[in-house]
């Protein structure tokens, strides 16, 4: 009939629904999971809700949609693209607290639906760098890339919401995206990018330098207070970037690790 089945609770209590999850993607039924709180962003609630391995855990799910939306226009054509698809399930990876809103074009908003797309920085130019985002950290990597273009640093943000549909496209139109030859970061606060894609992108699943590309990242989950609070005392606030370790050229002597709230370590 016309009836579509979700379900929704918070993104760490996921491991509840786990069967469920996977007997849907076995048997190819459009279930929608709803899940919340998706970083340490959650804020009062505590390390018990803050989810650190629950997205790179669902992605690991063969035949399961992984959506993590960066703002409203992103979660919207999630949620369509997730009753559209009625052989898929699809786990929507959603925050909680505020995040800013993006203008995009007609064509950006159009490649959404494509699970990765170009957000910040022009197609047909090549930048330095490129820096990947999903989620409530696509903000982040926008206040870096803009504090780097400030210093005549060119750098791409790539939002990418859904990997599982990215990876569906055509080689013409990811490597459009993502091309080849530049200095990539991976962003990863609790829920972003996962090791699977990491290694995908040339990127090392333990979050340390892998050839031209740098993950910064933070799996820390021990503090209860507001998410301002959190992003601060742990190992992911602004300026907590490990002491000795040097950064690829492009990034040197830019500051890009007072401006970015997402940690490099090993």
């Amino acid at each position: 009939g016309g009836l579509i089945p979700y379900a929704g609770t918070f993104l760490t209590f996921s491991d509840y629904s786990r069967n469920a999850i996977r007997m849907a993607a076995m048997m190819e039924l459009g279930v929608i999971h709803v899940l919340t709180h998706d970083s340490i962003g959650l804020g009062e609630d505590g390390p018990t809700h803050q989810p650190i391995e629950h997205v790179p855990s669902l992605r690991l799910i063969p035949g399961l949609d992984v959506w993590r939306p960066c703002d409203t226009l992103e979660t919207a054509i999630a949620w369509k693209t997730a009753t559209t698809k009625r052989n898929c399930p699809s786990a929507l990876i959603l925050t909680r607290q505020s995040l800013p809103q993006y203008d995009r074009s007609s064509e950006m908003t159009d490649n959404i639906q494509k699970g990765g797309y170009i957000l910040k920085g022009e197609e047909s130019s090549v930048p330095d760098a490129l820096i990947i985002a999903t989620g409530s950290e696509v903000q982040y990597a926008v206040n870096a890339s803009n504090a780097l273009e400030s210093k005549g640093v060119s750098i791409r943000v790539v939002s990418m919401p859904c990997v599982e549909i990215f990876e569906q496209q055509s080689d013409e139109y990811k490597n459009s995206v993502i091309p080849k030859g530049l200095e990539k970061i991976n962003t990863k606060h609790q829920g972003g990018i996962p090791s699977m894609e990491q290694r995908r992108y040339r990127a090392s699943a333990v979050l340390n330098r892998d050839g031209d590309i740098w993950v910064f990242g933070g799996v820390s989950a021990n503090t209860s207070s507001r998410s301002t609070e959190v992003y601060e005392y742990l190992p992911n606030g602004e300026g907590t970037w490990k002491k000795g370790e040097p950064l690829p050229e492009t990034f040197r002597d830019t500051g890009i690790e007072s401006h970015c709230t997402i940690r490099y370590f090993t």
